[in-house]
C-alpha cells in the first residue's frame, strides 16, 4: 500500500452537535479502526494538523438505553474499546445495556485508569450484571439510595456531563431522560454526538 505524505481521515461529525442514525455508526467505527491499526500497520505518516481533532485525547461521557440488542451491544463495545485505545478516558453510568457494553468494550483495553464508573446510588443497589464487573474507579453515591431510581440517575448524568468534554448518547426518541441529558449537555457547550436507534 503506498501512502502519500498525509491521510485525510473523514471527520463524521462537523458540528458540535451530531444526530445520526444508527448505520452512521459503521462509518464512526470505520474510521476509529483505520486510526488504531493501519497506521500502526504501515506506519503512515500522518500531517498532525489534519487529524488532530481525531486524535487528541478526551474526556467522554457515555449514555443510552437499558433496552439494547446484542448486535447493537457488540458495536458499542467496539466504539468504547477504540476510544479508551486511543487514550481517551470514558465515563459512564453502571446500568444494564447500553452503559455495561461500553464498560466491557473499554475494560478490554487494561488500562482501567481511563474507564470512571459514577453510580446513581451505591453498588449494591445495582443490577446484578453491573455488580459483577464493576471493580475499580466506581464512584458511588449512596447518599442517594433513598431517591428514586429515575431521579438519582438524573443527578448522575449531570454529574458525568460536568466531568467530560464530549458527549456520545444512544437513545430511542422518546426517551425523555437521554434527550435531557443532551440538552443538558448542549447548554454547557458540550461536543454532542447522539445516535437514533429508531
Amino acid at each position: 500500500m503506498s501512502v502519500g505524505d498525509g491521510v485525510r481521515l473523514q471527520k463524521v461529525c462537523k458540528s458540535s452537535d451530531c444526530c445520526c442514525g444508527f448505520g452512521s455508526v459503521f462509518l464512526f467505527l470505520v474510521s476509529l479502526l483505520f486510526r488504531l491499526f493501519c497506521v500502526k500497520r504501515w506506519k503512515v505518516t500522518i500531517d498532525v494538523s489534519i487529524v488532530t481533532n481525531h486524535l487528541i485525547a478526551r474526556t467522554i461521557g457515555f449514555f443510552g438505553t437499558r433496552n439494547m440488542g446484542f448486535m447493537h451491544q457488540e458495536l458499542i463495545k467496539i466504539l468504547s474499546y477504540a476510544m479508551v485505545k486511543t487514550k481517551n478516558h470514558i465515563y459512564t453510568s453502571g446500568a444494564s445495556g447500553t452503559n455495561v457494553a461500553f464498560i466491557r468494550g473499554a475494560l478490554r483495553v487494561e488500562k482501567p485508569e481511563l474507564l470512571t464508573v459514577i453510580l446513581p446510588q451505591s453498588l449494591k443497589k445495582q443490577s446484578p450484571e453491573s455488580q459483577e464487573i464493576l471493580s475499580k474507579n466506581v464512584i458511588e453515591k449512596p447518599h442517594n439510595d433513598y431517591l428514586p431510581l429515575i431521579e438519582a440517575s438524573r443527578l448522575c448524568n449531570m454529574d458525568i456531563i460536568s466531568h467530560v468534554q464530549q458527549v456520545i448518547c444512544f437513545a430511542f426518541r422518546n426517551i425523555r431522560m437521554l434527550m435531557e441529558t443532551c440538552q443538558e449537555a448542549k447548554n454547557l457547550w458540550k461536543i454532542i454526538t447522539l445516535f437514533y436507534l429508531d
